[in-house]
């Protein structure tokens, strides 16, 4: 089952963006998954861009090239962890939201990541659909392209 929890909303100014482009990291290691968000995240009027696991995700993070609006973050990763992850963009990029979304959900990681300013944390539906990506999109505040 979808689920979506708001931990806390520090960042309701950036939420209230609805015009201009958004660039998005997306930090997935399930190639189908990322190119399923980038698809829809596009849709969206977004930019997005994949980071493969969590050193790549923690060497953008310290890329003085730094450019994302959101980063959303797949917790349970190879090289590097979900955690470390977080870490990092709390000490270098605190004013870049995060969304937690991932398969894999315990009291522990939720506590965790609540610790790091996280405006969001998704439960990753087993079998990725749609529904469960429009449900996360709206509660970000993101709305469709629509043809004007």
């Amino acid at each position: 089952m979808e689920e979506v929890k708001q931990i806390r909303d520090p960042h309701a100014e950036w939420l209230k963006l609805v015009s201009k482009p958004r660039e998005i990291l997306i930090v997935e290691d399930d190639l189908l998954f990322a190119n399923l968000l980038t698809t829809v995240m596009t849709g969206y009027n977004c930019v997005p861009a994949v980071a493969k696991d969590g050193k790549e995700a923690v060497d953008r993070v310290m890329d003085i090239n730094w450019k994302f609006d959101l980063v959303i973050l797949d917790y349970n990763l190879p090289m590097v962890g979900g955690k470390e992850v977080m870490k990092a963009i709390s000490r270098y990029r605190p004013d870049t939201p995060v969304v937690v979304f991932s398969g894999l959900v315990t009291p522990q990681i939720i506590e965790e990541a609540s610790l790091f300013g996280l405006v969001v944390f998704a439960i990753k539906p087993s079998t990725p659909t749609l529904k469960g990506l429009f449900k996360l999109l709206r509660v970000l505040g993101i709305n469709p392209i629509t043809p004007h």
